[in-house]
């Protein structure tokens, strides 16, 4: 079984907030793509490659593109077994743009992702999986000022994999 979860928690490091949405198991193994974007500037998220079956999200990973414009993958969340069982969409910016908001639908125990909306500045939007009448909806806390800027979360190996899905915010300054 394939399994995505969200928590809820915000908080501020700094000028950078990371908010997070569902509820982790104790088998949760801790993931980010923090490290690998070291020694990048102002990096955005534009774009993330999502595996999914019908009834969940099974893995994800970001694209990032930083303040000279270079682009930069982020690791892949998703075990080799899921990737076989599950379909892959991909959602990626032009030049210019960036993932402005990051929302989707939980189970009705609030544990795994059954499907992700992604919007960007520019206003361009992609759905990935499915919601039932009893999903509930989930919206991580973006302002008009911040983007989302790293990925992070938590895979369960436990039932093949269980991602949780929450995004590093950094503020954006006016000039």
């Amino acid at each position: 079984m394939n399994l995505f979860s969200i928590r809820t928690k915000t908080e501020k490091i700094g000028a950078v907030r990371k908010d997070e949405r569902g509820k982790p198991a104790t088998t949760d193994q801790e993931f980010s793509d923090q490290g690998l974007l070291k020694g990048y500037k102002d990096t955005k998220i534009i774009g993330f490659r999502i595996w999914y079956t019908s009834k969940n999200i099974t893995g994800i990973q970001a694209i990032y593109r930083d303040s000279t414009e270079k682009q930069i993958e982020g690791a892949a969340y998703v075990s080799e077994a899921s990737k076989s069982q599950s379909k892959e969409e991909l959602f990626h910016l032009d030049s210019g743009d960036h993932v402005k908001e990051i929302c989707g639908f939980l189970d009705k125990d609030e544990k795994y992702v059954q499907s992700l909306i992604i919007t960007s500045q520019k206003g361009e939007s992609k759905r990935v999986g499915n919601s039932t009448s009893e999903s509930k909806l989930f919206k991580l806390d973006i302002n008009e000022y911040e983007y989302p800027s790293i990925l992070y979360g938590a895979i369960e190996k436990q039932y093949g994999i269980s991602i949780l899905l929450g995004v590093f915010l950094s503020v954006l300054f006016n000039k």
